[in-house]
């Protein structure tokens, strides 16, 4: 965590006031031990085409390499779901590593990013994770559910 702030740049992700509003799964917010897809692509650790958006206002499905996928694995990890200029959904497929050992099967997690929230003030909250197909998880009226899981990758469906 200090290794965040000294090496990177980043800021916290709790809440000064107590609560972490992104659990496990960031580094700079808890007792996580990897970092989210949004603090890699804001180090520069995410190739722009491991990137993928889409307007979450259009039914669309998706497919999503794990987030620590070798880099040989080309594909997109990270589904990006702008709601407006300051807010995106993230879904991102975490899989059991040596350093992420509270993750037990390959799990997708769901959050939303606010640029324009302070540090220390949540400007990263969790909206949910799931691991079974047919796990929905919903935020803003936009509905991500699983419709494969394995931990090659995870194919997502977008609805409203």
């Amino acid at each position: 965590h200090e290794l965040g702030h000294a090496w990177l740049g980043f800021e916290d992700l709790y809440l000064f006031k107590g609560g972490f509003p992104l659990g496990i799964w960031d580094t700079m917010s808890n007792s996580g031990t990897e970092f989210s897809g949004w603090s890699r692509f804001l180090a520069g650790w995410i190739e722009p085409n491991w990137v993928r958006c889409a307007n979450p206002r259009t039914p669309t499905r998706h497919y999503l390499s794990p987030l620590n996928a070798d880099k040989s694995d080309d594909k997109p990890r990270m589904l990006v779901l702008p709601l407006t200029s300051q807010s995106a959904i993230i879904a991102e497929l975490r899989t059991p590593t040596v350093w992420q050992t509270a993750v037990k099967s390959p799990t997708l997690v769901v959050y939303r990013v606010e640029t324009g929230i302070d540090h220390g003030n949540g400007p990263i909250s969790l909206v949910g994770t799931t691991d079974q197909p047919g796990g929905t998880l919903t935020s803003d009226g936009v509905k991500i559910t699983i419709k494969g899981i394995n931990a090659s990758g995870v194919i997502v469906d977008i609805s409203n």
